[in-house]
């Protein structure tokens, strides 16, 4: 809840839109290219993903590192998740 929470205010002050699409997992091209093909140059990466799963992206696709804050912010929120689960 607390990372929704958090995602919903980044979401608000940042002014956009978060869209989403649920594919059957042998259909979910598009997050398994963009979880596994990393070593990819993110332009390279979309227009592929674009060009060769064009149903399931819409046009305006980006792709975004995400601020080193926010990784921070989400390796705090796991470190505490693991030693709580540990207990």
């Amino acid at each position: 809840m607390t990372t929704a929470q958090h995602l919903a205010l980044l979401v608000l002050q940042a002014d956009f839109c978060i869209y989403s699409q649920w594919f059957a997992g042998d259909e979910n091209i598009v997050a398994d290219s963009l979880s596994h093909d990393l070593h990819f140059p993110h332009d390279i990466l979309k227009n592929s993903v674009k060009s060769s799963i064009p149903s399931q992206v819409t046009f305006s696709l980006k792709i975004s590192v995400l601020q080193p804050e926010i990784v921070s912010w989400l390796t705090c929120l796991l470190q505490n998740l693991a030693s709580k689960t540990v207990r």
